[in-house]
């Protein structure tokens, strides 16, 4: 997995330089002015790396480094002792910051660490506009009260890139100002299908965007949020208890014993919670679209591993987090794979990572089957296939699964150099496991009322 950061995109707002007499400040917010419930969530308890210990801080931002909100504040005079205080509001507790503007005529950044009402945060489900009001006090007098009104996204809101010229504090990931920007991805997001050609070779048939709005590719520095996904992938679900309880009863195995197993019967162990969900009914859906569109800020609608289920619905990402979800909780190591426009998943056959395959996972609802084409492109098959029952080995969840461990194996490797590269933000492998490890939560799932 390319390197996962902390972020936080620094907004200075446009304040006027003041005389000592007065001083001026505006409230401003990160993320093109919306808050993500889903962000807020998945990295309440991340912790920053250790490149970005040992990295100087910057003496300009003020509080909390990686906070939503703030204000932008002029010292009028060195050494001005400030206290900058967020009101509550539906989402938020009262929050402050007190400290010194050490240098005069310096614009800072001030952002309270914000006490966050959590639970409140996950019962978004429709986009609101979001009052947050702050008030500041110089050397003890407070000075005046301000509101900045922004959005709300809902919790099924996945942000997974920024493309911005405003200053960001992780740029690691980010192309150089003036270079040209290789995230072709716009806010439509990651809804695509994988079509098949009559040979079995894989051909991307992207429903996300791989330009922006106007044609043109968009320049700047880009942060990859991709890492973001794997905060649906929800292990704990009892839905996927559910899941794996109907893969038992597919009979295909009689056991999930994950790495216990040798890599030919976790290939069948996939093969069963793929019949699973077959027979659950579940069919691809490409719902990617977000009520709120941004210039900046990359993101889509991701259904919950208890959503895709219950509704038999399921886009690339949907699939790919549920899948996901299932094999974590057998212990294996899954990942997530984007590429232009899709995503599928993938896991690792083995303790050690040294086998590997990827699954296609809009296929689990499809009728349509290259199996023939499949036992060709991959070794293996047609010797699992052997091991099943003939009634099993004919059905169509057989053939719908050997095409798409085909084409989601193929196209992993062939892209093998371009997750490695550091100039395709496109291509991403999020491993769940590392993910975790680097403090990204599951997000868990609140039924609407």
């Amino acid at each position: 997995m390319k390197a996962l950061r902390l972020v936080c995109f620094v907004v200075l707002a446009g304040v006027v330089h003041a005389p000592a007499a007065e001083i001026k400040w505006e409230p401003g917010a990160n993320m093109d002015s919306q808050l993500f419930p889903s962000l807020i969530l998945a990295t309440a308890t991340q912790r920053p790396t250790d490149d970005e210990k040992d990295s100087e801080p910057d003496p300009e931002v003020l509080g909390d480094a990686y906070g939503s909100v703030g204000v932008s504040i002029t010292a009028p005079t060195a050494g001005t002792k400030v206290q900058v205080t967020l009101l509550e509001n539906g989402v938020m507790n009262r929050s402050s910051w007190s400290g010194v503007l050490k240098t005069a005529g310096t614009e800072y950044y001030v952002a309270p660490r914000v006490n966050w009402k959590f639970e409140q945060l996950r019962k978004v489900r429709q986009q609101l506009p979001l009052n947050v009001t702050f008030t500041v006090a110089v050397d003890g007098k407070e000075i005046g009260e301000q509101t900045q009104t922004i959005t709300l996204r809902t919790i099924n809101d996945c942000p997974f890139g920024v493309s911005e010229a405003e200053e960001t504090i992780d740029t690691e990931n980010a192309a150089e100002e003036g270079e040209e920007d290789n995230s072709k991805e716009t806010s439509s997001g990651l809804g695509g299908t994988v079509a098949k050609s009559e040979e079995g070779e894989e051909e991307e048939d992207s429903d996300g965007a791989e330009a922006d709005e106007s044609g043109e590719e968009s320049a700047g520095e880009y942060t990859d949020m991709g890492w973001m996904f794997a905060a649906y992938v929800n292990e704990n679900s009892p839905t996927v208890e559910t899941v794996l309880k109907d893969g038992l009863g597919t009979k295909i195995v009689d056991s999930f014993a994950g790495y216990q197993k040798e890599p030919d019967e976790i290939v069948k162990e996939l093969f069963a919670i793929w019949t699973a969900l077959q027979n659950r009914g579940i069919k691809y859906s490409n719902i990617t679209t977000t009520a709120a569109d941004s210039p900046s800020v990359y993101s889509q609608h991701v259904r919950f591993v208890d959503e895709s289920v219950a509704n038999e619905q399921a886009n690339c990402v949907d699939g790919s987090v549920l899948f996901a979800s299932i094999l974590r909780k057998l212990g294996l190591r899954p990942f997530l794979v984007t590429v232009p426009g899709h995503m599928f998943m993938g896991v690792y056959l083995t303790a050690d990572g040294d086998q590997r395959v990827a699954i296609e996972t809009t296929m689990i609802g499809g009728r349509e089957h290259e199996e023939k084409a499949a036992l060709k492109v991959m070794d293996g098959l047609s010797e699992i296939r052997a091991k099943l029952d003939k009634k099993t080995a004919e059905s169509v969840a057989w053939k719908t699964f050997a095409t798409a461990l085909a084409l989601g194996t193929q196209n992993l490797e062939k892209n093998k150099e371009k997750f490695e590269a550091e100039d395709e933000p496109q291509y991403q492998i999020v491993d769940v496991n590392e993910a975790r490890e680097e403090g990204i939560m599951p997000i868990s799932y609140e039924k609407p009322e």
